[in-house]
């Protein structure tokens, strides 16, 4: 998924599933499923990814076989995909499962006491993910500087300089 202004992801019901529609009108945040109103199908927007560049060359000699270059630009990344899997769709997961037996035939179903335990069956993603009204798309701002000669026919030298930096991450993080 590329990151656009105004591109919208969506947390909906499983098809067949028991899980309800974990998004309501009025909900506090995206994702709380606490509002007063109808189910609704979760979304999250992110607005204002505007990714500006500008770079510049010029060739030195005047020849076309020499060049001083720079640019500047702001790239957004992609959602991470644990975090589009896990916290922006309704896919279920299972945290942890035991069993009765090596071949993983006999679940052990919750409320039977085994190994000091009464859970057994752990899932994740059911239920409704928080997102901060306030977040924004992952972006790093990257500067690129060189010079390049061609020092032979089909043969160039140069010399380049690259800095990335962070501005910002998106993830997500467990209470």
């Amino acid at each position: 998924l590329t990151l656009r202004p105004g591109v919208r992801f969506e947390r909906q019901r499983l098809v067949g599933s028991e899980v309800p529609v974990i998004c309501h009108e009025g909900d506090s945040v995206p994702g709380a499923g606490d509002g007063p109103g109808a189910g609704v199908p979760c979304e999250f927007t992110f607005d204002n990814n505007w990714g500006p560049r500008l770079g510049a060359t010029y060739d030195i000699k005047g020849d076309g076989k020499s060049k001083l270059y720079a640019s500047w630009g702001r790239f957004y990344a992609k959602i991470p995909n644990d975090l589009a899997a896990r916290a922006l769709s309704a896919d279920a997961g299972v945290t942890r499962a035991d069993y009765f037996d090596a071949a993983l035939t006999r679940p052990i179903p919750n409320g039977t006491l085994a190994g000091g335990q009464t859970v057994h069956l752990v899932l994740a993603g059911v239920g409704a993910a928080h997102i901060d009204p306030d977040a924004k798309s992952t972006y790093q701002d990257e500067i690129v500087a060189g010079f390049e000669v061609e020092a032979l026919p089909n043969v160039n030298l140069g010399v380049r300089y690259i800095n990335r930096k962070f501005g910002r991450v998106l993830e997500d993080i467990g209470n």
